[in-house]
């Protein structure tokens, strides 16, 4: 925030919100993902794989909106249809064992919306250390599909694919119009 205070340069940011810096020093622009849609899309994509006795998210530590926003619309989109969501805070730095307690306790079969790819990474591990089958007993999807985690998890975690290359052209944008009214 400072930086951008002192070389006054339009600049755009992805994933980040500060109001504060837009109203006190302008040349700025924030693109993010619709995080609303996506727990939408999470909510749709596993009623269609469903039904599940249970519904829950797996909401991550990181503070920042979208975080929130994708777990109350997934909740949202379930409870139109009555369906009531359960939420483990802290998924992606809670001890493996404590997530593993809370899945056994859920209500099989089980599909659940990790906050993004490292929360469901660890959902997967947990399912392992409770001898929970996947996806006979708990379906996981995750949120940003890095390949990395995706591919690297037994079994492969399945994920929803934000629009990044939207995003990108959107903040190319974004920053061309505020560097021609400069």
């Amino acid at each position: 925030r400072r930086l951008h205070a002192t070389i006054r340069t339009p600049t755009a940011f992805i994933d980040y919100v500060d109001k504060d810096l837009l109203r006190d020093f302008g040349l700025c622009v924030f693109v993010h993902d619709d995080d609303r849609d996506i727990g939408r899309c999470a909510a749709q994509r596993l009623l269609k794989q469903g039904p599940f006795n249970s519904y829950a998210y797996a909401a991550s530590s990181d503070s920042r909106p979208w975080n929130a926003k994708r777990g109350k619309r997934f909740a949202q989109s379930l409870a139109l249809r009555k369906i009531r969501t359960s939420v483990l805070k802290d998924a992606d730095t809670r001890p493996i064992e404590s997530i593993a307690r809370w899945l056994a306790a859920l209500p099989k079969p089980a599909g659940i919306l990790a906050a993004y790819d490292d929360a469901g990474r660890r959902i997967l591990d947990a399912c392992r250390a409770a001898k929970l089958q996947v996806p006979s007993d708990v379906s996981v999807l995750g949120i940003g599909n890095d390949e990395l985690v995706c591919t690297h998890t037994s079994p492969q975690l399945s994920s929803i694919i934000p629009d990044f290359e939207g995003e990108g052209y959107r903040a190319a944008r974004e920053l061309q119009a505020l560097m021609l009214r400069r």
